[in-house]
């Protein structure tokens, strides 16, 4: 069976039109079946991530992936946590230790290495790397008016070997 693991945004509700305040509802990220989209499971958020927040990362071994999560309804920081599937797409979560990115910095994109063990993300200010097991992390800044003007739909790893991982980064899916 083919599936895809989806991860929406929290959804805002506004009273009137007009109103600038909206009350969120929080969404989970969901296991879906690839042809008819009946959700098979819906993946736990660990404790302290509220909504997912539509980055999903996947890695080749078609059970890991690493979906963004925010902390408050109305903002604070994204957290990220790794989902792992059982071989019947049961998932079980784990939230990355001491990963977290303030929201101003809005992170939009994201890709796991091609041995599933490292997260590389883009900022507004540079790009990171941690580890999904420790959440130990390095950060490249990029100078002010040098970012660039667009992020890419897609990310691609290069490891040192040549190997590459693809994933589909800033879209609210990962297909497999």
């Amino acid at each position: 069976m083919e599936f895809i693991v989806t991860a929406g945004d929290s959804i805002a509700h506004f009273a009137r039109p007009t109103d600038k305040d909206a009350s969120y509802t929080p969404v989970r990220p969901v296991v879906q079946d690839a042809v008819t989209g009946k959700v098979l499971y819906t993946i736990p958020l660990p404790r302290g991530v509220w909504s997912s927040w539509g980055q999903v990362a996947a890695a080749p071994d078609n059970r890991t992936f690493v979906i963004a999560g925010l902390s408050l309804p109305a903002g604070g920081e994204f957290s990220y946590f790794r989902v792992h599937l059982s071989e019947d797409r049961r998932p079980d979560t784990r939230l990355i230790p001491g990963l977290t990115v303030p929201e101003s910095a809005e992170s939009t994109t994201v890709t796991l290495s091609p041995d599933g063990r490292r997260l590389a993300y883009r900022l507004s200010t540079g790009v990171g790397v941690a580890d999904i097991a420790t959440g130990q992390r390095r950060t490249w800044t990029i100078k002010n008016g040098e970012a660039p003007e667009t992020t890419p739909e897609v990310s691609t790893w290069t490891a040192r070997d040549g190997s590459r991982s693809t994933s589909a980064a800033t879209g609210s899916f990962a297909s497999i």
